[in-house]
């Protein structure tokens, strides 16, 4: 694959993992409110399906003045009923990152980018599947399974946002009540730049982000008080080394269905399985060296 695509494409994905993260890790924290316990839903929440969505227009300085639409998708079902023990069968759709890509980079002869990619956890085992031959890769996915075990009590700062019900609809055949939620965006900003600061030994950060708009809102099943769709819109501005991004039309859907129904997550055959192989750091012995 060409390299240069092959950079894009990992900075496109940051780009969409970073703004996952403020969802996660900022956002839905909050929502624990007596109208809305998020974090209760989420806990309660043993199995499910998911379909995840993410788009975004790209533009800034740091681009030279272009403007480029992009998106993934992610899409499977997650089993916690062992919390310590999570698995995970996902698909990445990463169409429209190929698209880009082709729109100017042409082929060069190179492994062409995917269409999407699969991979699996499973019994704290990291399972990813070569598009080409079908082999899955068997690596060590204990930090994802940490990822679901708290230890430690979150040190973000909670943001108390407004919470308004908006109306009733039906959403996948169920009953739904319809949220919306309003964050104060100088504070919401101000805990960014804070976290940031804070992963940067206390100093200006290289990097910031910030919300100039924000619109979220949330589904939630009557029966079963379980959330049914999360949508987040927005524009965010990013800078990193002095250089800007600005993330315009930002959509994030993120679907859930047949909560708490049965799920299968099983591990692929043996012999469908390659190990991955070992990675050796070559070591220098200097101690035959004055300094």
């Amino acid at each position: 694959m060409n390299k240069k695509a092959l950079i894009l494409t990992a900075v496109v994905v940051v780009l969409l993992a970073v703004i996952g993260g403020v969802v996660g890790f900022v956002i839905l924290p909050s929502l624990n409110k007596p109208a809305v316990d998020f974090g209760k839903m989420m806990s309660d929440i043993k199995t499910t399906e998911f379909d995840a969505q993410a788009s975004v227009k790209l533009g800034g300085a740091a681009l030279g003045g272009m403007e480029l639409s992009t998106g993934m998708g992610l899409t499977g079902k997650l089993d916690m009923t062992d919390k310590t023990n999570p698995k995970i069968d996902a698909t990445l759709d990463i169409t429209k990152i190929k698209d880009l890509i082709s729109t100017f980079m042409p082929a060069d002869g190179e492994t062409p980018l995917p269409s999407s990619m699969k991979f699996l956890v499973v019994d704290k085992f990291a399972y990813a599947q070569n598009p080409t031959t079908l082999k899955w890769t068997k690596t060590d996915g204990s930090s994802f399974a940490n990822t679901f075990i708290q230890t430690t009590p979150s040190t973000t700062p909670v943001i108390a946002p407004k919470i308004t019900k908006t109306g009733d609809d039906t959403f996948n055949g169920k009953a739904v009540a319809i949220y919306t939620i309003e964050y104060d965006k100088a504070q919401l900003n101000k805990t960014l730049a804070d976290s940031a600061s804070s992963l940067a030994g206390g100093e200006a950060s290289a990097f910031t982000m910030t919300f100039d708009t924000l619109d979220i809102k949330l589904k939630v099943n009557k029966d079963d008080n379980t959330p049914a769709q999360l949508t987040i819109g927005g524009t965010i501005s990013m800078v990193t080394s002095g250089q800007t991004v600005q993330l315009k039309d930002l959509s994030i859907v993120l679907t859930l269905t047949n909560v708490n129904k049965s799920v299968s997550i099983t591990a692929p055959a043996a012999s469908q399985i390659q190990v991955a192989p070992s990675v050796v750091v070559p070591t220098t012995d200097y101690s035959d060296y004055n300094f």
